[in-house]
């Protein structure tokens, strides 16, 4: 740790803001113009690559506002009060024949000096320090903002050139593994939908969602009872739900205590939830006994050779969920009895066994990669502050 140096970010590199495009041509029709957004940053850093915007202008685009495979960005502005991805950072992916376009919500890096690694960069753009720093630094409540000068304007200690690609390389190897597990997630569900609509496109009877199986809407115990909360049954929100197939961790919990205040709420394992208030058209199978909050909607299937057939076909009704919800108010909202009553493609029982046999293997390894990512997720996170200040020693020979 002697030869870790105090070192000013701002001395090693320099953050830029990007241009203001104008929202007028904002698309979410693809085009040959990806416009990243603070919204292509993960909590806790990382490329979310589910919330492309684009845009549709055929206008030149200077130089200076293009960003480039490998580029590492910096979400300036958080539309939520406590400040999730704010600071965050992400390494722009390769995309093909597509110009990235570099919003001004967000920062670019530039590196002004070789004594500072540019994957190390990254990864000390995710520590707890740093984070610490952005927030007890940023402006605004309801929408929180930083700054490049204040994110320039951190202090942190900066190992020999060696140690820093040796760090870095171990956290590269332990992300690329969580990457290809969610690669191999994204190709398994897309082979089970492409199943799906090639076998039941032509169905014309529809029978009411319900007769599937048991609704059940959600309810959140009274949060004033402390005792009912923090405890081992997972308590689902909509946010755990947010690129998951399945849900196999939240971020609160019940207590028994909480749970047996709502008996008739409980939820069994490879159940299927569905968002309907707000947040429209989520779907998620649960993968433990659980609760969810009142924003969701679940279907607990009577036959369990039906489930892979419900999550398919709820899965494509999206845009008629989300005109289901609009009802004349503000907030989209679909209440339980407009839930049961959704119509469901009936088919030969016989034909919903097979696609049974066919897609559950599918989602079988959907949910062992699921949990693969988890594991492996948290021991990057728990690697991640032990290399970063020195306490885990590591040598390039190691990597």
């Amino acid at each position: 740790m002697t030869e870790w140096k105090e070192t000013l970010l701002g001395e090693c590199i320099e953050i830029t803001h990007g241009y203001a495009f104008s929202s007028e041509f904002f698309s979410d029709t693809p085009t040959d113009q990806v416009l990243l957004t603070p919204g292509n940053v993960k909590i806790g850093g990382g490329f979310n690559n589910s919330r492309f915007k684009y845009y549709n202008n055929n206008s030149p685009v200077p130089d200076r506002y293009l960003l480039y495979p490998g580029d590492i960005v910096i979400a300036l502005t958080d539309l939520s009060s406590k400040g999730d991805i704010l600071g965050c950072a992400a390494q722009v992916p390769g995309m093909k024949g597509e110009k990235i376009l570099h919003n001004q919500r967000l920062g670019r890096v530039r590196m002004l000096s070789k004594k500072l690694n540019r994957l190390f960069l990254y990864w000390l753009l995710r520590t707890g320090e740093y984070r610490h720093h952005v927030l007890s630094t940023a402006t605004g409540t309801t929408v929180k903002h930083t700054a490049p000068r204040r994110i320039e304007n951190y202090r942190f200690y900066l190992p020999p050139l060696e140690e820093q690609i040796a760090i870095a390389t171990l956290l590269n190897a332990v992300e690329a593994k969580i990457h290809l597990l969610e690669q191999c997630i994204d190709i398994l569900q897309a082979k089970a939908m492409t199943i799906f609509r090639h076998w039941f496109s032509d169905i014309q009877h529809s029978i009411p969602l319900s007769t599937f199986g048991k609704i059940v809407c959600g309810k959140t115990p009274p949060k004033r009872v402390k005792d009912y909360f923090g405890g081992p049954i997972p308590f689902v929100k909509i946010p755990d739900m947010r690129q998951q197939v399945f849900i196999t961790r939240t971020d609160d919990s019940l207590t028994y205590k909480g749970a047996a205040t709502q008996p008739g709420k409980q939820i069994p394992p490879h159940s299927i939830c569905v968002s309907c208030i707000a947040t429209i058209g989520l779907v998620a199978f649960t993968a433990a006994w659980c609760h969810t909050n009142q924003q969701i909607n679940t279907i607990i299937p009577l036959h369990h050779r039906n489930r892979c057939y419900l999550y398919c076909c709820l899965k494509t009704k999206t845009t008629y969920l989300e005109t289901l919800g609009k009802g004349g108010t503000a907030t989209l909202n679909i209440n339980t009895g407009k839930f049961s009553q959704i119509p469901i493609p009936e088919p030969p029982q016989a034909l919903l066994d097979k696609f049974y046999r066919t897609t559950h293997p599918l989602f079988h390894r959907i949910l062992l990669n699921t949990r693969q990512v988890e594991q492996l997720t948290a021991v990057r996170d728990s690697l991640l502050p032990w290399l970063m200040s020195g306490k885990l020693k590591i040598k390039a020979k190691d990597t």
